[in-house]
């Protein structure tokens, strides 16, 4: 467009006394041409809203198998979702907050509840932020699980998180997805209440069908 082709020779101006330093280029018209595009009410897809509407709290561990997934989707996949996130993230700081998803609804023209928002929110990994998700927590309340849920990517899932091949996930195959999911310090008791959220036995050890158990309510 002419305006982000003027933005460009404006921040490639040699003479630093007529270029703009970043605070100023912030201000570009061309970013207010973008922003009325990425907010644009359109994009806040009403089916998918009712999907976010209809989220159930899952348990940590099920939430990080979730991300696992969402990680191998292509981008054609995600593409609507992506839009829906940006069209919302009105403070442009990369999470969905209560306020921002109170005004998405609205926009969209369906009720919800303090309640019903609280429990999105819940979607959140991080037990000490319950305030906002972050752009993979926001795709997973979207996705209607059991249309993209099958029996082969639960094992290839399971088969990933088995590091080390031994047929089951262990205390350490935990630790280390909690690490590479967006948990920064990892204490023994996070993972042991993960472990335990997936099997009742006195082992620390999670078998292939208690993994698939999981998931199983989506599958058959």
């Amino acid at each position: 467009s002419k305006e982000a082709m003027n933005f460009v020779k404006t921040c490639l101006d040699k003479n630093p006394d007529n270029r703009p330093n970043a605070i100023q280029a912030l201000t570009h018209e061309w970013f207010s041409v973008l922003l009325t595009h990425v907010h644009s009410s359109i994009l806040i897809n009403k089916d998918i809203m009712y999907n976010i509407q209809r989220y159930t709290p899952c348990c940590n561990f099920k939430k990080y198998v979730l991300k696992y997934f969402i990680n191998l989707m292509g981008h054609q996949e995600i593409k609507q979702y992506k839009n829906v996130f940006y069209a919302i993230d009105f403070k442009h700081d990369g999470t969905i907050d209560k306020d921002e998803l109170e005004k998405a609804f609205e926009l969209s023209g369906i009720p919800i509840t303090n309640d019903e928002l609280k429990r999105i929110l819940s979607a959140s990994i991080d037990p000490l932020n319950k305030q906002s998700l972050d752009y993979t927590e926001f795709i997973m309340v979207c996705l209607n699980l059991k249309e993209i849920m099958t029996k082969e990517k639960v094992e290839t899932a399971f088969n990933y998180f088995d590091i080390d091949n031994s047929g089951v996930i262990d205390f350490n195959d935990v630790r280390n997805a909690m690490l590479r999911y967006g948990k920064k310090v990892v204490n023994d008791d996070d993972v042991y209440k993960m472990i335990k959220e997936v099997t009742k036995k006195e082992t620390d050890l999670i078998h292939f069908e208690e993994f698939y158990n999981v998931f199983k309510h989506l599958i058959e």
